[in-house]
C-alpha cells in the first residue's frame, strides 16, 4: 500500500527515524550477536538481532522506494550524512560501549561526531554475502532488502556521487564475479546507478559512474550474461 507522500516528508526532513533504522542495520554489521540488547516489557523475551534488522531494513526500502524521498533536494535525506538519532527513552551506554571498538577499525574514514553514513551501512550490509549465499530466509529477505533501498536511493543524484566514492560499483562487480545471490541484486543497483533517472539534471555523475564502471572491468563481467552464458549468471538462493 502505497505510503501518504505527507508521512515520507515528514520522516525525511523532521525526524532522524532513517538514521535509527541505520543503526539498527549498523549493529548487525558490526556482528552484534547480543540478543537481550532489545527485549519486550511484556514476557522478557529476546527479539533475534536478525529479526530486529529484517524489519528495519523494510522499513527503510519502503522509504527510500518512494518518490517524496527521492524527490527530496534539501539534503538533509543524503545517506552519507545523517544526523545520529537521539532519544531519551533510549539507553545510550550500549552505544558508548560500541563505539570506542568501531572507532578503532574506522579511524581517519569516521565521519563527524553525531552523523550516520548510511551508503555506507548499506554497502557493507551486502559485502557480508559478497562470497557466500544467505543460509537462512531472513538474511535473504535482508540482503534483498537491502539491494532495494540502495537501488532507490540512487535515484538521488548527491547518493550516486558517494555510491561511487565509497567504491560501490566494485562491490557489486564483486558479488557478480563470485556469482552469488548477491548478484541478481547487484545487476540491479548497477541499473540504477549507471542509468539515472528520467528527471535527472546533470548527467556528469551518472557519466562519471559509467566511466568507474568500465574501468572496473565492468564490461567483461556484464557482457557474458548477454549472451547467455549459464556460468555467469547468479545462483539463486537455496
Amino acid at each position: 500500500k502505497k505510503m501518504p507522500s505527507s508521512i515520507v516528508s515528514c520522516i525525511c526532513q523532521q525526524t532522524t527515524f532513517l538514521s535509527w533504522l541505520f543503526q539498527r542495520i549498523e549493529k548487525s554489521n558490526d556482528g552484534d550477536s547480543d540478543g537481550t540488547e532489545v527485549t519486550t516489557t511484556v514476557t522478557d523475551s529476546s527479539i533475534s538481532p536478525a529479526v530486529i534488522k529484517l524489519h528495519a531494513s523494510e522499513l527503510l526500502s519502503a522509504i527510500l522506494q518512494h518518490e517524496d524521498y527521492s524527490g527530496e533536494t534539501n539534503g538533509l535525506c543524503k545517506l552519507s550524512s545523517l544526523a545520529k538519532h537521539s532519544s531519551v527513552f533510549e539507553d545510550d551506554d550500549d552505544d558508548l560501549d560500541k563505539k570506542p571498538a568501531a572507532a578503532s577499525k574506522e579511524g581517519e574514514n569516521e565521519k563527524k561526531e553525531g552523523a550516520i553514513d548510511g551508503m555506507e551501512t548499506l554497502l557493507l550490509a551486502i559485502a557480508t554475502y559478497r562470497k557466500q549465499d544467505p543460509q537462512v530466509e531472513v538474511d535473504c529477505e535482508f540482503l534483498e532488502n537491502v539491494f532495494d533501498a540502495l537501488a532507490a536511493s540512487l535515484l538521488r543524484e548527491d547518493n550516486v556521487a558517494d555510491f561511487v566514492e565509497a567504491e560501490g560499483i566494485e562491490l557489486m562487480l564483486r558479488c557478480l564475479r563470485q556469482k552469488v545471490h548477491a548478484g541478481g541484486g547487484a545487476l540491479k543497483v548497477l541499473n540504477f546507478a549507471l542509468s539515472g533517472s528520467s528527471s535527472s539534471s546533470s548527467t556528469n555523475i551518472y557519466k562519471t559512474a559509467c566511466e568507474t564502471f568500465v574501468s572496473a572491468g565492468g564490461l567483461k563481467v556484464i557482457f557474458p550474461l548477454y549472451m547467455s552464458r549459464k556460468s555467469a549468471i547468479p545462483c539463486p538462493a537455496a
